[in-house]
This record gives structure tokens, sequence and C-alpha cells, in this order.
């Protein structure tokens, strides 16, 4: 049986990357689902471009995700039976993604390194400073009580 989900959580591990049994590259991660009580672990894998996505985020990334999902049931190490749930990722939205290495050396690419070292920021995040600006002209009102 599979249904559609939508789910939000936090990435508990690094994604990974794989190789399907057809031979196109995917990637699987794990996802808390903090509810009422227990939280849950779901079981993600995507393949594509959303495989690339999903390998951007890492350990602690808040993440929202859709897709086909699918109930799983095994049997531990300890002959204990436990179910879980696979979702196969159709759509996501990664709050705060993390740049890859090769993605942060292109961001920087081409700036001197001395700018980087002492502003912690890429030169061109750093525009002209702000003007000052009184903000007393946008309450015509009189004072706020």
């Amino acid at each position: 049986m599979t249904f559609r989900i939508l789910a939000s959580g936090k990435v508990v591990a690094d994604p990974q990357r794989r190789t399907a049994a057809n031979g196109n590259d995917c990637s699987t991660a794990l996802l808390r689902v903090d509810d009422e009580g227990e939280p849950t672990i779901i079981s993600l894998i995507a393949f594509g471009d959303l495989a690339d996505a999903v390998l951007g985020c890492g350990r602690g990334d808040s993440l929202s995700v859709s897709g086909r999902a699918k109930l799983t049931a095994w049997v531990d190490r300890t002959g204990v039976e436990k179910h879980g749930l696979g979702v196969s990722i159709e759509q996501f939205a990664a709050l705060k993604p993390r740049l890859k290495p090769a993605a942060r050396a292109r961001r920087t690419a081409g700036q001197p390194a001395r700018a980087r070292r002492q502003t912690g920021r890429s030169v061109r995040d750093s525009g002209p400073p702000l003007p000052a600006d009184d903000v007393g002209d946008l309450w015509a009102g009189g004072p706020l009580p």
C-alpha cells in the first residue's frame, strides 16, 4: 500500500549518495519528525536533480518533503518487530541548505584571499554602508502611547 505524505522535520545524519538497482544515482536520508509522544524516523530516497539537492542538506537541517510513502516492517537484531515509513521524495524544501565545498569554492572564486579572511564573508556581499535614517517621519500621529 502506498499513499501520499507531507512531512517536516530535521535531518538525522548527512544524506548519502547511492546507486539504485537500475544504475541511476540517488540519495538517501533520515528525517526525524517530532510529534506528540515519540518521534518518528522517516527513510527518504530522492532521484535525479532532487538527489543532488538533498545532498546539499546536512545533519540538523530543517526539511519538508512530499511524495509517495510506504509502510515498512522488519525484525531488528534482538528479534523485536519494528515498523517504519519510507518516502520517495517528489518535492522538498530546505530551510537553510548547506553549501557543498565545491559550491563554496565557486562562491568565493576570484575574490582576494585577504578580503575573505578579514571580513569572514564574501566581498560581493558587503555593500556600501547604509545611510543614517530618522524614523520620526514614519508616524505622523504624534508620540506612541
